[in-house]
């Protein structure tokens, strides 16, 4: 049940703080936070990480929705064996994430993502993303 819980807060988290980026940045689109390290800016992403698949929302999403179920048959099984604890994190971690861009693709077409760091120059992400980094041990 707490894994289920944790999987609702990371999907809840990441749609309240799109809808923040599009409610305050679609007028101004970016906002900086600390100059040249860490800026808001709004991006409207049709395609997957790096904008891989640009424009292929259909696909993306026949892609990725048989793989969320998969990836929660397994953490359910997971649960029930009592597997590793690292093993549920991860899983309710890429799930979670997994969710919250699909709702994206689902309901807007494409996934908002805000958060640059100019530092490394990494690309524009979201919430459901930092989830997403969390690699199964």
């Amino acid at each position: 049940m707490l894994f289920l819980i944790m999987i609702a807060g990371i999907i809840a988290l990441d749609q309240f703080s799109k809808n923040m980026a599009l409610l305050y940045l679609n007028k101004i689109n970016t906002i900086i936070v600390i100059k040249n390290i860490l800026h808001l800016t709004l991006v409207k992403n049709s395609g997957a990480a790096l904008g891989i698949l640009k424009n292929k929302n259909k696909l993306l999403i026949i892609i990725i929705l048989p793989l969320v179920g998969i990836l929660a048959f397994y953490l359910m099984t997971v649960l029930h064996s009592g597997g590793p604890f690292l093993l549920k994190i991860s899983l309710t971690f890429i799930i979670g994430g997994a969710i919250g861009n699909l709702i994206d693709r689902i309901r807007l077409k494409y996934v908002v993502d805000f958060i640059y760091f100019l530092v490394k120059k990494c690309p524009v992400f979201n919430i459901a993303d930092l989830y997403n980094i969390i690699e199964a041990p």
